[in-house]
């Protein structure tokens, strides 16, 4: 950067000089003719000329390591185009594009401190890019410089173009305002946000409308605005019905709120739009501890502990399930599978018997009680079991299950 201050400097008199030589010529004494002038002017730009080609050789590099750093990142090199934008902007320390493409490869590697500091560079030399302040805004949020973060979102929507609708923008300022308390500020954004995505024609910013919504909604539930959270939750999941994180939330705010049967039908409702979902669980255990039962409760946090991948500590919460109620078939059911998965066969066959034993109308133990035996290659049982599980799929008009079983 030095080199270059001192380039500008000789330019800036070298420019000086052969001005001053022009305007001299128009009061040059008799004595020098028009030749001599001529000649040194001639000679200051000769001098300048010589100088700008020798500044050439290095952009030209440059401009050749980033041609040859986006074709390695469109090939998922990215290490190797990372090296050549750092020598690219190290010969040509001005280089915008370098610096910018340097950013956005940082930012896809999850380089985030580096990014930000190239999307640093990148913004001093165009004050006025919105997609370098935009992504030095994520960079910065990424690590947690979260005042760093708003001052380039609030410039990259100040700058940005009529052609681009900078909805994501607003959120993300969003975001990054609700991390350091600035909660009615946040909303406000949020809401411009939605009105921008909504309105959009653009297929990828409607896509992040219920996902908009949901951030709003948690704002204003973390603020303790409940009632005002349950509207944007409800927004979320009729544009998406599928959303399990809005529908457990919108869940744990009924809950908060009081209202277990409301909160009881979300966590439900959640577990059936994906039932390997470990948070729902959670909170039906929360329910069932403070209706008195015991052993659901232990059930449900048995259930959530095994779709977390904690096998040891779900067949602790099952045991704890049977121990407070040794009636309670489910529970000798999913011990059975806890103990199977944790290669506990013996314990896992004694359960699954006792389930299917009292279970007598479900195909699952003996399904389950199958698929056992023929892990342990003996094929007779498997296929004795396999049979009673088919009749009693086909008895109860029990839709098809999978061969392979889970929770």
């Amino acid at each position: 950067m030095l080199a270059h201050t001192m380039k500008i400097k000789i330019y800036c008199a070298m420019k000086e000089t052969i001005i001053f030589a022009l305007i001299c010529s128009t009061n040059i004494p008799k004595t020098i003719n028009n030749t001599m002038i001529y000649s040194i002017v001639r000679f200051l730009f000769v001098v300048l000329v010589f100088w700008l080609a020798s500044c050439s050789p290095s952009r030209q590099q440059a401009e050749t390591y980033y041609e040859q750093a986006l074709a390695l990142s469109k090939s998922n090199k990215d290490t190797a185009a990372i090296g050549l934008l750092e020598k690219a902007v190290k010969l040509d320390a001005d280089y915008f594009q370098a610096w910018y493409a340097l950013g956005t490869i940082y930012y896809h590697s999850d380089q985030y401190y580096k990014a930000a500091d190239a999307f640093d560079h990148a913004v001093k030399l165009e004050e006025d890019d919105f997609l370098s302040h935009n992504y030095c805004g994520l960079s910065n949020a990424r690590v947690g410089k979260y005042q760093d973060a708003i001052s380039h979102f609030e410039k990259a929507i100040s700058v940005c173009p009529d052609t681009l609708l900078p909805g994501e923008t607003h959120t993300n300022l969003a975001a990054s305002l609700v991390q350091i308390g600035e909660i009615n500020k946040a909303l406000d954004y949020y809401k411009s946000g939605l009105d921008i995505l909504v309105r959009s024609a653009n297929e990828k910013d409607r896509a992040l409308v219920p996902a908009t919504y949901y951030d709003a909604a948690n704002t204003l539930a973390g603020a303790g605005a409940l009632q005002s959270a349950i509207p944007l939750y409800s927004m979320a999941i009729a544009i998406k019905p599928n959303f399990k994180e809005a529908i457990n939330f919108l869940a744990l705010t009924h809950f908060n709120m009081g209202a277990l049967d409301s909160a009881e039908v979300y966590w439900l409702k959640a577990i059936a739009v994906d039932s390997g979902y470990p948070a729902p669980y959670g909170g039906l255990s929360k329910i069932r501890k403070l209706q008195k039962k015991s052993w659901e409760a232990n059930n449900f946090l048995g259930l959530q502990e095994a779709y977390k991948g904690n096998m040891n500590i779900a067949y602790n919460h099952f045991q704890n399930a049977l121990f407070g109620n040794p009636n309670f078939t489910a529970a000798y059911y999913n011990l059975g599978l806890s103990c199977a998965l944790l290669g506990k066969y013996d314990l896992a066959l004694t359960n699954l018997k006792k389930a299917h034993n009292i279970m007598a109308q479900s195909p699952l133990p003996a399904a389950a009680l199958s698929f056992l035996f023929a892990k342990q290659h003996k094929d007779k049982e498997a296929e004795q079991w396999k049979r009673i599980s088919d009749a009693t799929q086909k008895a109860n008009a029990i839709p098809p299950i999978e061969k392979s079983f889970m929770f």
